[in-house]
């Protein structure tokens, strides 16, 4: 699974310095919600590649079972 790159995902997210130093608030929470929301998806997508990949090598387990 793919690593996400924080440093690009954060000048990609159009976040504003703020006066006196650091982020704006608002642009922090949506840059992180927006991480977020793609870990989530990455993570759904990597159970579910487990998940069939599971199922194959139980079925081919049991294809070699038979086949002794």
């Amino acid at each position: 699974m793919p690593k996400i790159d924080v440093t690009r995902f954060m000048e990609q997210s159009g976040m504003r310095k703020a006066r006196f130093g650091g982020y704006e608030p608002d642009d922090v929470r949506a840059a992180l919600q927006a991480l977020c929301t793609e870990y989530e998806q990455r993570l759904g997508r990597a159970e579910a590649q487990a998940r069939k990949a599971e199922q194959e090598n139980a079925a081919l387990q049991q294809h070699c079972q038979t086949l002794t």
